[in-house]
Protein backbone atom coordinates (compact mmCIF):
# COMPACT_ATOMS: atom_id res chain seq x y z
CA UNK A 1 0.00 0.00 0.00
CA UNK A 2 2.81 2.42 0.85
CA UNK A 3 4.47 1.69 -2.50
CA UNK A 4 1.26 2.61 -4.30
CA UNK A 5 1.12 5.83 -2.31
CA UNK A 6 4.68 6.62 -3.43
CA UNK A 7 3.65 6.02 -7.04
CA UNK A 8 0.59 8.27 -6.74
CA UNK A 9 2.45 11.15 -5.08
CA UNK A 10 5.39 11.08 -7.47
CA UNK A 11 3.18 10.61 -10.51
CA UNK A 12 0.98 13.57 -9.55
CA UNK A 13 4.07 15.78 -9.33
CA UNK A 14 5.20 14.57 -12.75
CA UNK A 15 1.74 14.91 -14.25
CA UNK A 16 1.27 18.56 -13.27
CA UNK A 17 4.70 19.41 -14.71
CA UNK A 18 4.50 17.12 -17.75
CA UNK A 19 5.61 18.59 -21.05
CA UNK A 20 2.37 19.13 -23.00
CA UNK A 21 3.72 18.39 -26.45
CA UNK A 22 6.75 18.24 -28.67
CA UNK A 23 10.22 18.42 -27.16
CA UNK A 24 13.63 18.45 -28.81
CA UNK A 25 16.71 16.28 -29.04
CA UNK A 26 16.65 12.59 -28.23
CA UNK A 27 13.32 12.93 -26.41
CA UNK A 28 11.77 14.43 -29.55
CA UNK A 29 13.11 11.52 -31.55
CA UNK A 30 11.63 9.00 -29.13
CA UNK A 31 8.27 10.74 -29.22
CA UNK A 32 7.55 9.50 -32.72
CA UNK A 33 9.76 6.41 -32.90
CA UNK A 34 7.39 4.09 -31.07
CA UNK A 35 4.25 4.88 -33.03
CA UNK A 36 6.16 4.70 -36.35
CA UNK A 37 8.36 1.75 -35.30
CA UNK A 38 11.39 3.77 -36.39
CA UNK A 39 15.06 3.12 -35.81
CA UNK A 40 16.48 5.57 -33.26
CA UNK A 41 20.07 6.58 -32.52
CA UNK A 42 22.50 3.95 -31.17
CA UNK A 43 22.09 1.57 -29.48
CA UNK A 44 18.57 1.54 -30.84
CA UNK A 45 16.65 1.01 -27.57
CA UNK A 46 14.49 -1.71 -29.13
CA UNK A 47 12.61 -2.46 -25.92
CA UNK A 48 11.57 1.17 -25.43
CA UNK A 49 10.56 1.58 -29.06
CA UNK A 50 8.34 -1.52 -28.93
CA UNK A 51 6.89 -0.40 -25.61
CA UNK A 52 6.24 3.02 -27.12
CA UNK A 53 4.29 1.44 -29.97
CA UNK A 54 2.12 -0.52 -27.54
CA UNK A 55 1.66 2.52 -25.29
CA UNK A 56 0.66 4.78 -28.18
CA UNK A 57 -2.06 2.29 -29.15
CA UNK A 58 -3.57 1.53 -25.73
CA UNK A 59 -3.66 5.09 -24.31
CA UNK A 60 -6.90 6.59 -25.67
CA UNK A 61 -6.23 10.29 -25.05
CA UNK A 62 -3.70 12.93 -26.05
CA UNK A 63 -1.42 13.32 -29.05
CA UNK A 64 1.52 11.03 -29.68
CA UNK A 65 4.01 13.45 -28.14
CA UNK A 66 1.95 13.78 -24.96
CA UNK A 67 1.46 10.02 -24.70
CA UNK A 68 5.19 9.38 -24.84
CA UNK A 69 5.88 12.09 -22.27
CA UNK A 70 3.33 10.33 -20.09
CA UNK A 71 5.08 6.98 -20.56
CA UNK A 72 8.29 8.45 -19.13
CA UNK A 73 6.38 9.81 -16.12
CA UNK A 74 4.66 6.48 -15.44
CA UNK A 75 7.96 4.60 -15.82
CA UNK A 76 9.89 6.81 -13.41
CA UNK A 77 7.07 6.97 -10.85
CA UNK A 78 6.89 3.17 -11.02
CA UNK A 79 10.65 3.16 -10.38
CA UNK A 80 10.22 5.22 -7.20
CA UNK A 81 7.41 2.93 -6.05
CA UNK A 82 9.46 -0.17 -6.90
CA UNK A 83 12.37 1.10 -4.80
CA UNK A 84 9.96 1.52 -1.89
CA UNK A 85 8.69 -2.04 -2.39
CA UNK A 86 12.12 -3.64 -2.76
CA UNK A 87 13.58 -1.91 0.30
CA UNK A 88 10.56 -3.08 2.28
CA UNK A 89 10.92 -6.69 1.10
CA UNK A 90 14.69 -6.84 1.57
CA UNK A 91 14.97 -5.08 4.93
CA UNK A 92 11.44 -5.05 6.36
CA UNK A 93 11.42 -1.29 6.80
CA UNK A 94 8.31 0.01 5.01
CA UNK A 95 8.64 3.60 6.26
CA UNK A 96 12.25 3.73 5.11
CA UNK A 97 11.23 2.30 1.75
CA UNK A 98 8.51 4.90 1.33
CA UNK A 99 10.80 7.79 2.27
CA UNK A 100 13.57 6.55 -0.03
CA UNK A 101 11.15 6.15 -2.95
CA UNK A 102 9.89 9.71 -2.56
CA UNK A 103 13.44 11.01 -2.23
CA UNK A 104 14.46 9.28 -5.45
CA UNK A 105 11.44 10.50 -7.39
CA UNK A 106 11.66 14.14 -6.33
CA UNK A 107 15.33 14.60 -7.25
CA UNK A 108 15.53 17.47 -9.73
CA UNK A 109 17.51 15.60 -12.40
CA UNK A 110 15.27 12.54 -12.39
CA UNK A 111 12.16 14.72 -12.22
CA UNK A 112 13.30 16.73 -15.23
CA UNK A 113 13.91 13.58 -17.28
CA UNK A 114 10.61 12.00 -16.21
CA UNK A 115 8.38 14.60 -17.86
CA UNK A 116 9.79 14.26 -21.38
CA UNK A 117 9.73 11.26 -23.69
CA UNK A 118 13.40 10.37 -23.32
CA UNK A 119 14.70 6.96 -22.25
CA UNK A 120 15.89 8.01 -18.81
CA UNK A 121 12.59 7.63 -16.97
CA UNK A 122 12.46 4.00 -18.07
CA UNK A 123 16.15 3.71 -17.14
CA UNK A 124 15.20 4.63 -13.56
CA UNK A 125 12.71 1.77 -13.42
CA UNK A 126 15.15 -0.83 -14.75
CA UNK A 127 18.05 0.34 -12.55
CA UNK A 128 15.81 0.20 -9.47
CA UNK A 129 14.85 -3.42 -10.17
CA UNK A 130 18.38 -4.57 -11.00
CA UNK A 131 19.87 -3.11 -7.80
CA UNK A 132 16.92 -3.99 -5.59
CA UNK A 133 16.76 -7.62 -6.73
CA UNK A 134 20.53 -7.94 -6.27
CA UNK A 135 20.34 -6.71 -2.66
CA UNK A 136 17.26 -8.83 -1.94
CA UNK A 137 18.90 -11.95 -3.40
CA UNK A 138 22.07 -11.34 -1.38
CA UNK A 139 19.99 -11.37 1.79
CA UNK A 140 17.83 -14.41 1.00
CA UNK A 141 19.93 -16.43 -1.51
CA UNK A 142 16.74 -17.62 -3.20
CA UNK A 143 17.09 -19.26 -6.61
CA UNK A 144 13.87 -17.56 -7.71
CA UNK A 145 15.34 -14.16 -6.92
CA UNK A 146 18.55 -15.09 -8.74
CA UNK A 147 16.49 -15.91 -11.83
CA UNK A 148 14.55 -12.66 -11.44
CA UNK A 149 17.80 -10.70 -11.13
CA UNK A 150 19.22 -12.37 -14.24
CA UNK A 151 16.04 -11.57 -16.19
CA UNK A 152 16.01 -7.94 -15.02
CA UNK A 153 19.64 -7.48 -16.02
CA UNK A 154 19.01 -9.14 -19.39
CA UNK A 155 16.05 -6.84 -20.03
CA UNK A 156 18.18 -3.86 -19.01
CA UNK A 157 20.65 -4.71 -21.77
CA UNK A 158 17.83 -4.10 -24.26
CA UNK A 159 17.47 -0.51 -23.17
CA UNK A 160 20.57 1.48 -22.24
CA UNK A 161 24.26 0.61 -22.12
CA UNK A 162 24.75 2.27 -18.71
CA UNK A 163 22.87 -0.65 -17.16
CA UNK A 164 25.52 -3.06 -18.45
CA UNK A 165 27.94 -1.63 -15.85
CA UNK A 166 25.97 -3.42 -13.13
CA UNK A 167 27.19 -6.70 -14.61
CA UNK A 168 30.64 -6.27 -13.02
CA UNK A 169 29.34 -5.88 -9.47
CA UNK A 170 26.65 -8.54 -9.91
CA UNK A 171 29.33 -11.02 -11.03
CA UNK A 172 31.51 -10.16 -8.00
CA UNK A 173 28.61 -10.71 -5.60
CA UNK A 174 27.48 -13.98 -7.17
CA UNK A 175 31.00 -15.41 -7.26
CA UNK A 176 31.50 -14.31 -3.63
CA UNK A 177 28.52 -16.37 -2.49
CA UNK A 178 28.25 -19.24 -4.96
CA UNK A 179 31.82 -20.05 -5.99
CA UNK A 180 31.90 -23.80 -6.65
CA UNK A 181 28.11 -23.90 -6.87
CA UNK A 182 28.44 -22.20 -10.23
CA UNK A 183 29.80 -25.49 -11.56
CA UNK A 184 28.07 -27.92 -9.22
CA UNK A 185 24.63 -26.47 -9.99
CA UNK A 186 25.40 -25.99 -13.65
CA UNK A 187 21.76 -26.11 -14.76
CA UNK A 188 20.96 -23.08 -12.61
CA UNK A 189 24.03 -21.31 -13.99
CA UNK A 190 22.93 -22.01 -17.57
CA UNK A 191 19.42 -20.75 -16.89
CA UNK A 192 20.79 -17.51 -15.43
CA UNK A 193 23.17 -17.06 -18.36
CA UNK A 194 20.30 -17.62 -20.80
CA UNK A 195 18.10 -15.07 -19.02
CA UNK A 196 20.91 -12.51 -19.27
CA UNK A 197 22.06 -13.13 -22.84
CA UNK A 198 19.12 -14.46 -24.84
CA UNK A 199 16.97 -11.29 -24.81
CA UNK A 200 19.76 -9.25 -26.43
CA UNK A 201 20.81 -12.06 -28.79
CA UNK A 202 17.22 -12.50 -29.97
CA UNK A 203 15.98 -8.89 -30.08
CA UNK A 204 18.88 -6.84 -31.45
CA UNK A 205 19.50 -8.96 -34.61
CA UNK A 206 15.78 -9.19 -35.42
CA UNK A 207 13.97 -6.06 -34.24
CA UNK A 208 16.55 -3.42 -35.20
CA UNK A 209 16.79 -4.50 -38.88
CA UNK A 210 13.00 -4.51 -39.06
CA UNK A 211 12.87 -0.98 -37.65
CA UNK A 212 15.54 0.06 -40.14
CA UNK A 213 13.51 -1.45 -42.98
CA UNK A 214 10.62 0.91 -42.20
CA UNK A 215 12.71 3.90 -43.33
CA UNK A 216 10.74 6.01 -40.87
CA UNK A 217 13.65 7.85 -39.27
CA UNK A 218 15.41 11.06 -40.36
CA UNK A 219 18.75 9.79 -38.99
CA UNK A 220 21.62 10.04 -41.43
CA UNK A 221 23.10 6.92 -39.85
CA UNK A 222 21.44 4.04 -41.71
CA UNK A 223 23.16 0.63 -41.22
CA UNK A 224 23.03 -1.52 -44.33
CA UNK A 225 25.51 -4.34 -43.72
CA UNK A 226 27.04 -6.22 -40.76
CA UNK A 227 29.97 -3.78 -40.48
CA UNK A 228 27.55 -0.82 -40.36
CA UNK A 229 25.55 -2.56 -37.63
CA UNK A 230 28.67 -3.18 -35.54
CA UNK A 231 29.55 0.51 -35.73
CA UNK A 232 25.95 1.43 -35.01
CA UNK A 233 25.75 -0.69 -31.85
CA UNK A 234 29.15 0.41 -30.56
CA UNK A 235 28.89 3.98 -31.93
CA UNK A 236 31.71 5.47 -33.95
CA UNK A 237 32.89 7.71 -31.14
CA UNK A 238 33.34 4.63 -28.95
CA UNK A 239 35.41 2.91 -31.63
CA UNK A 240 37.55 6.02 -32.11
CA UNK A 241 38.10 6.38 -28.37
CA UNK A 242 36.22 9.64 -27.93
CA UNK A 243 33.51 8.45 -25.55
CA UNK A 244 35.38 8.79 -22.27
CA UNK A 245 37.11 12.09 -21.66
CA UNK A 246 39.56 11.89 -18.77
CA UNK A 247 41.52 14.90 -20.00
CA UNK A 248 41.05 17.96 -22.16
CA UNK A 249 39.27 21.18 -21.38
CA UNK A 250 37.99 19.84 -18.09
CA UNK A 251 40.01 17.51 -15.88
CA UNK A 252 38.57 14.40 -14.28
CA UNK A 253 38.56 16.20 -10.93
CA UNK A 254 36.54 19.08 -12.37
CA UNK A 255 34.03 16.70 -13.93
CA UNK A 256 33.63 14.82 -10.67
CA UNK A 257 33.17 18.13 -8.87
CA UNK A 258 30.28 18.95 -11.21
CA UNK A 259 28.85 15.49 -10.55
CA UNK A 260 29.09 15.89 -6.76
CA UNK A 261 27.55 19.35 -6.92
CA UNK A 262 24.61 17.91 -8.85
CA UNK A 263 24.08 15.36 -6.06
CA UNK A 264 24.08 18.09 -3.43
CA UNK A 265 21.72 20.26 -5.49
CA UNK A 266 19.33 17.38 -6.17
CA UNK A 267 19.35 15.52 -2.87
CA UNK A 268 20.94 17.85 -0.27
CA UNK A 269 24.04 17.08 1.84
CA UNK A 270 21.84 15.11 4.27
CA UNK A 271 21.25 12.35 1.72
CA UNK A 272 24.93 12.30 0.75
CA UNK A 273 26.09 11.93 4.36
CA UNK A 274 23.57 9.21 5.25
CA UNK A 275 24.38 7.40 1.98
CA UNK A 276 28.08 7.34 2.92
CA UNK A 277 27.08 5.78 6.22
CA UNK A 278 24.88 3.32 4.35
CA UNK A 279 27.76 2.21 2.13
CA UNK A 280 30.02 1.72 5.16
CA UNK A 281 27.47 -0.15 7.28
CA UNK A 282 26.45 -2.39 4.38
CA UNK A 283 30.12 -3.23 3.84
CA UNK A 284 30.44 -4.06 7.54
CA UNK A 285 27.22 -6.04 7.98
CA UNK A 286 26.82 -7.61 4.53
CA UNK A 287 30.23 -7.41 2.79
CA UNK A 288 29.14 -8.89 -0.54
CA UNK A 289 26.14 -6.55 -0.80
CA UNK A 290 28.31 -3.62 0.25
CA UNK A 291 30.91 -4.39 -2.40
CA UNK A 292 28.15 -4.79 -4.99
CA UNK A 293 26.63 -1.41 -4.17
CA UNK A 294 29.94 0.43 -3.84
CA UNK A 295 31.44 -0.99 -7.06
CA UNK A 296 28.18 -0.25 -8.89
CA UNK A 297 28.18 3.31 -7.65
CA UNK A 298 31.86 3.87 -8.37
CA UNK A 299 31.61 2.64 -11.96
CA UNK A 300 28.42 4.56 -12.67
CA UNK A 301 29.60 7.79 -11.03
CA UNK A 302 33.11 7.98 -12.54
CA UNK A 303 32.16 6.83 -16.03
CA UNK A 304 29.01 8.96 -16.25
CA UNK A 305 30.89 12.03 -15.04
CA UNK A 306 33.48 11.57 -17.80
CA UNK A 307 31.29 10.26 -20.61
CA UNK A 308 31.36 12.51 -23.68
CA UNK A 309 30.88 15.81 -21.93
CA UNK A 310 27.95 17.91 -23.16
CA UNK A 311 25.32 20.32 -21.95
CA UNK A 312 23.12 17.43 -20.77
CA UNK A 313 25.83 15.51 -18.94
CA UNK A 314 23.51 15.08 -15.95
CA UNK A 315 21.36 12.57 -17.85
CA UNK A 316 24.16 10.01 -17.60
CA UNK A 317 24.24 10.36 -13.81
CA UNK A 318 20.85 8.77 -13.24
CA UNK A 319 21.82 5.09 -12.61
CA UNK A 320 24.40 6.26 -10.07
CA UNK A 321 21.73 8.37 -8.34
CA UNK A 322 19.51 5.29 -8.05
CA UNK A 323 22.45 3.42 -6.49
CA UNK A 324 23.08 6.31 -4.10
CA UNK A 325 19.48 6.31 -2.89
CA UNK A 326 19.72 2.59 -2.12
CA UNK A 327 22.77 3.39 0.04
CA UNK A 328 20.79 6.23 1.65
CA UNK A 329 17.94 3.81 2.36
CA UNK A 330 20.29 1.35 4.02
CA UNK A 331 21.74 4.17 6.08
CA UNK A 332 18.21 4.92 7.30
CA UNK A 333 17.66 1.22 8.00
CA UNK A 334 20.77 1.18 10.17
CA UNK A 335 19.81 4.37 12.05
CA UNK A 336 16.31 3.01 12.67
CA UNK A 337 17.66 -0.27 14.01
CA UNK A 338 20.09 1.53 16.31
CA UNK A 339 17.30 3.68 17.70
CA UNK A 340 15.10 0.66 18.32
CA UNK A 341 17.88 -1.10 20.19
CA UNK A 342 18.39 1.69 22.67
CA UNK A 343 18.02 0.11 26.11
CA UNK A 344 16.48 3.19 27.64
CA UNK A 345 13.87 3.65 24.90
CA UNK A 346 10.29 2.42 24.95
CA UNK A 347 10.90 -0.47 22.56
CA UNK A 348 9.52 -3.81 23.69
CA UNK A 349 10.00 -5.79 20.49
CA UNK A 350 10.92 -5.59 16.81
CA UNK A 351 8.69 -3.19 14.91
CA UNK A 352 7.43 -1.39 18.04
CA UNK A 353 7.89 2.36 17.54
CA UNK A 354 9.87 4.52 19.95
CA UNK A 355 9.77 8.33 20.31
CA UNK A 356 13.10 8.70 18.53
CA UNK A 357 11.80 6.69 15.59
CA UNK A 358 8.85 9.03 15.12
CA UNK A 359 11.24 11.98 15.00
CA UNK A 360 13.33 10.13 12.42
CA UNK A 361 10.25 9.37 10.34
CA UNK A 362 9.20 13.01 10.31
CA UNK A 363 12.71 14.00 9.22
CA UNK A 364 12.73 11.33 6.51
CA UNK A 365 9.55 12.73 4.97
CA UNK A 366 10.45 16.38 5.53
CA UNK A 367 13.38 15.92 3.15
CA UNK A 368 11.37 14.94 0.02
CA UNK A 369 8.87 17.67 0.89
CA UNK A 370 11.73 20.19 0.89
CA UNK A 371 12.91 18.78 -2.44
CA UNK A 372 9.46 19.22 -3.97
CA UNK A 373 9.26 22.83 -2.83
CA UNK A 374 12.74 23.49 -4.25
CA UNK A 375 12.34 21.73 -7.60
CA UNK A 376 8.71 22.48 -8.49
CA UNK A 377 9.03 26.10 -9.72
CA UNK A 378 11.66 25.17 -12.32
CA UNK A 379 9.77 22.06 -13.44
CA UNK A 380 6.52 24.02 -13.76
CA UNK A 381 8.26 26.71 -15.81
CA UNK A 382 9.74 24.12 -18.15
CA UNK A 383 6.33 22.51 -18.62
CA UNK A 384 4.96 25.76 -20.03
CA UNK A 385 7.90 26.06 -22.42
CA UNK A 386 9.28 28.77 -20.15
CA UNK A 387 12.80 28.31 -21.49
CA UNK A 388 14.10 29.27 -24.89
CA UNK A 389 13.15 26.67 -27.47
CA UNK A 390 16.02 24.71 -28.94
CA UNK A 391 16.56 24.84 -32.69
CA UNK A 392 15.10 21.36 -33.30
CA UNK A 393 11.80 22.21 -31.61
CA UNK A 394 11.63 25.69 -33.13
CA UNK A 395 11.96 24.16 -36.59
CA UNK A 396 9.27 21.56 -35.92
CA UNK A 397 6.80 24.00 -34.35
CA UNK A 398 7.12 26.51 -37.18
CA UNK A 399 6.80 23.82 -39.82
CA UNK A 400 9.96 24.98 -41.56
Amino acid sequence: MRSWLVFILVFIAYLVTLMPGTVGGDAGELQYAGSLLALVHPTGQPLYVLLGKLWSVIIPFGGIAYKMNLLAAVSSAAGAASLSYLITRAYNRPWVGMAAGLTLGFGATIWGQSVIADKYGFNVLLAVWIIGLALWWEKSRSDKLLYALSAAFGIGLLHHRSLALFGVSIAIMIIWHLRTDLWRKWKRTLICAALVLLPALMIYPTVLPLLRANNATPLNWQPNDPADWVEFLLERHVISGEALNFSGGETTAERLEIYLQTILDDYTPVVAIIAIGGFLMLLYQHPAAGIFLLVSYGLQAVLSANFRGNERQFTYYIPSFVTLIYAYAYGLVFITEKMQRRRHGTLTGHGTPCPYCWVLRMAMFALPLFMVVSAYPTQAQNATYGETLDLWRQTLKTGD
